[in-house]
């Protein structure tokens, strides 16, 4: 059974929470950094500055790491963050005027990572992990926690909802998406014991978002044999309560791709429906239909004909459109290499995804159906991996909220 304990988090002081915390898509750039220093004085940009560069900028990176550092122990200095007194766990809601999710913050062990019962879906690669690690061990503070979900429990369900009613929130901020963010301390002995005991019931915990992270602290631990990372925080989120939404397929415009000859091949194996996307934007779509979206027009791809797979793997939607789309039709194989494609996820605004259709260099983007829940606890439960950019878990756990430090 995997374990899940109390720690006494770094946390934003309740008068600064509003100006410390930091949006997922944040760009990394230096006109970014500008803007933010010069509006926000508090702001944990900074801190996560290192974060920003790719492993191969190794200059600029190492460049940001002492800048980091001194940041942190600035805004520590001055009050804006705090050691908490007291070990505890820490509720984690975010309300987006559509959805509430309720998650658990605590500390998951880099050992029942190793052993697999910390379960995964999706490839790491070791430079970015070891970039991490450096990250961390420079500012002795690990700032994001790893998002994982566990198979639903109708008793924690009831538990969480019964702490959330029984005080207000230590911490709550705004976002510039008017998404709402709380965090209540849980201290009391009986509510940490039986939280203990609930999780200990668990047979298996699966990473949602942040395999990166994950392997980082394994990495830290059993290679590096930083003791530090024997145990890293985690956001524990239901599976009831998990938003998946997918990455889309952008296909850049390169000599060979014709628009008309792409359709014509799409209508071998589709029929081609065209439609609003304003509309289909926000649809479900079935399985195995496909959205294929230029800036002037967007095609339904309906399947002509039932295929049929033998693997979960085979049967997942992301990779029908690799198989019968992105490699046959595009000759696109290897997608995370390819300079014709890129990816994002669909929870963008859909202004934002007009605008990314009408740039120059867009030829078009592919949507499909993000995974089911079930079939990522399969994929896991077999140790298996998802093609790359097959999730995204919606919305994210801010970083800078509720910090480990090592």
């Amino acid at each position: 059974m995997p374990t899940f304990l109390p720690f006494k988090a770094l946390l934003p002081h309740p008068e600064f929470v509003q100006h410390t915390i930091l949006e997922t898509d944040l760009i990394f750039d230096s006109e970014s950094e500008r803007i933010e220093r010069g509006f926000n004085p508090y702001s944990f940009w900074p801190v996560l500055r290192p974060v920003g560069y790719r492993p191969d900028q190794v200059a600029e990176f190492e460049a940001a790491l002492d800048a980091s550092h001194k940041r942190l122990q600035q805004l520590m200095a001055d009050g804006i963050f705090h050691v908490d007194e007291e070990e505890c766990f820490y509720v984690y809601q975010v309300d987006t005027g559509v959805i509430v999710q309720n998650g658990l913050v605590g500390l998951v062990s880099a050992q029942d990572l190793h052993d697999g019962q910390i379960k995964k879906h999706e490839k790491t690669r070791v430079d970015r992990e070891e970039q991490l690690s450096r990250f961390l061990e420079e500012i002795g503070i690990n700032t994001t926690p790893v998002n994982l979900t566990y198979k639903q429990q109708h008793e924690l369900d009831v538990l969480l909802a019964e702490i959330i009613k029984q005080s207000p929130p230590y911490l709550e901020a705004v976002g510039s998406q008017n998404y709402r963010y709380r965090i209540w301390r849980v201290a009391q002995s009986d509510w940490v014991d039986e939280i203990m005991q609930m999780f200990h019931r668990c047979p298996s915990f699966y990473i949602a978002d942040g395999h990166h992270r994950a392997a980082c602290a394994a990495h830290s631990f059993f290679e590096k044999k930083s003791s530090a990372l024997e145990y890293f925080t985690a956001t524990l989120i239901s599976s009831s309560q998990l938003n998946i939404q997918p990455f889309y397929r952008l296909i850049k415009k390169y000599e060979e791709f014709d628009r008309d000859e792409f359709l014509k091949k799409l209508e071998k194996d589709f029929i081609l429906k065209e439609v609003l996307l304003d509309q289909w934007y926000f649809q479900f779509l079935s399985s195995y239909h496909f959205l294929v979206c230029f800036n002037d027009k967007t095609f339904l791809l309906v399947p002509k004909e039932h295929w049929g797979f033998n693997s979960v793997l085979e049967r997942l939607d992301v990779s029908v459109l690799q198989s019968k789309i992105i490699d046959p039709l595009l000759g696109i194989r290897e997608i995370t290499k390819d300079p014709r494609i890129s990816f994002g996820t669909k929870s963008m605004p859909i202004k934002k995804f007009k605008a990314l259709l009408a740039e120059a260099d867009t030829a078009c983007v592919l949507l499909c159906r993000a995974p089911e829940i079930d079939d990522i606890f399969e994929v896991s439960d077999l140790g298996q991996v998802m093609p790359p950019k097959s999730t995204s878990f919606e919305p994210k756990i801010l970083s800078g909220l509720v910090m480990q430090i090592l």
